[in-house]
């Protein structure tokens, strides 16, 4: 999420080392997790402040415990702000503007946001690009609340997803793992990790699951076999839809890529039947919100080569970046009807 910025991040893996390397590098701004192993969010902080390089330097409290103690701990050990969790991208924008000091400032997307006295230096989510949004069914996730905290990025948000499944659909098995050998703690963190994760995607069932097993895992180690298998399911339910997701785009550019197209792309034709096929392809996606649609588009444009249509396929790739599918849409029919292709009916017109 933050990567989508264009801000250059550096992730430190506990809190010793969120020290050393805010006494050794230069930062523009840092956001403390509460909770670390090695050292907590609070320690850290306040180590932070004790330097003289780093006593000025923007802390930004990131914590799932937002209430009135937790907030005024945060400011007193002299963190400068917080963001709840579950986190919200555009709270983060917004927090992150307030203390970034920047010269580079993006140009107002209309007159209401130029007139505020803050630049903004990172692209709000826009309003209305969850108007026909039925698209990306996982079960036990909020998805339209999960594309609003990444700013309405369905591609990000589908990659997040796929890191999801591969960091952490083993989940269960690493904690029954911590628990044979006792290490309770190191269960605890991975368990608080995941649920920090799937607050940030709006995986509902996952969160509440882990929230159980850290009840349980915090009260008796011998109760959390319930908690622990119902947190198994909802992260199968999840990944394994992701899976299958990867499967069939991993099948369509199989089919795609022919072995003509793949010898030689060069003898493809305004009028080439590989491009009607993928015109075809993409506006059924189109039409019926398929996340596939972007792979599609990829390939698409990999075999359109006229210059005169990379500004309309740059404005396509836009749209459906930001799942505004139906102007996706009809720029394609645009460029389809310039080409001279009736790509519904797969065939030139004449």
């Amino acid at each position: 999420m933050l990567k989508s910025t264009g801000l250059i991040i550096d992730v430190a893996a506990n809190g010793q080392e969120a020290v050393d390397r805010a006494f050794n590098t230069d930062y523009d701004l840092i956001l403390m997790d509460i909770q670390m192993p090695v050292m907590d969010g609070y320690e850290a902080t306040s180590r932070i402040r004790s330097h003289e390089k780093t006593k000025n330097l923007p802390i930004i409290a990131m914590t799932a415990h937002a209430t009135y103690f937790v907030k005024k701990q945060c400011l007193d050990v002299g963190m400068n702000d917080y963001i709840s969790k579950p986190i919200d991208y555009n709270v983060l924008v917004t927090t992150l503007n307030r203390w970034i000091k920047s010269t580079c400032h993006l140009e107002p997307e209309s007159e209401s946001e130029a007139s505020m006295p803050e630049k903004a230096v990172i692209p709000r989510v826009r309003e209305d690009i969850f108007s026909s949004l039925s698209l990306f069914i996982l079960p036990g996730v909020d998805v339209k609340e999960g594309l609003a905290r990444v700013g309405g990025n369905g591609s990000l948000y589908m990659e997040l997803w796929v890191e999801f499944s591969k960091n952490y659909a083993l989940t269960t098995e690493k904690i029954t793992r911590f628990l044979e050998v006792g290490d309770i703690e190191g269960a605890k963190q991975l368990v608080h990790t995941v649920k920090g994760v799937a607050g940030n995607l709006s995986a509902v069932d996952i969160k509440v699951a882990a929230e159980h097993l850290e009840i349980a895992l915090c009260k008796d180690v011998h109760s959390c076999h319930s908690p622990l298998q119902q947190l198994h399911s909802a992260i199968a339910a999840a990944t394994d839809v992701i899976n299958d997701w990867q499967n069939d785009l991993k099948k369509d550019s199989d089919a795609q890529q022919t072995p003509q197209a793949a010898q030689a792309p060069e003898a493809l034709t305004m009028d080439s039947p590989s491009q009607i096929s993928l015109m075809n392809q993409l506006t059924d996606y189109l039409k019926t919100n398929n996340p596939h649609a972007g792979k599609t588009f990829d390939s698409l444009k990999k075999n359109v080569r006229d210059p005169q249509f990379q500004t309309t396929l740059h404005q396509m790739e836009q749209h459906i970046n930001n799942l505004d599918f139906d102007l996706a849409l009809s720029l394609l029919g645009e460029m389809a009807g310039s080409m001279g292709i009736d790509h519904e009916k797969n065939k030139k017109m004449g």
